[in-house]
């Protein structure tokens, strides 16, 4: 009669612990889930070169003469 009880507390422990920590893991996918997007996956605005042609994202773009041009003149493929 003792092993059978020895048994039945063994197996509520090992229960309750692996409740425990089932409950652990959900909360922390329910943390990432509700976490924000980094800012590497947002998408950045693509301008076009009004001497080239080439798309390229604005922050590696430049306002020459009102219109977005490549950043490096120098370097800018245009077709005169």
């Amino acid at each position: 009669m003792g092993k059978i009880v020895f048994l039945l507390i063994i197996a509520v422990v090992i229960w309750v612990l692996f409740k425990g920590l089932g409950k652990k893991d959900s909360k922390a996918s329910e943390r990432r889930a509700q976490k924000p997007a980094d800012d590497t996956n947002v998408a950045e605005r693509m301008v076009k070169c009004h001497r080239c042609g080439v798309l390229m994202p604005e922050s590696e773009s430049m306002m020459l003469d009102g219109n977005m041009s490549c950043h490096d003149p120098a370097h800018c493929l245009h077709r005169a």
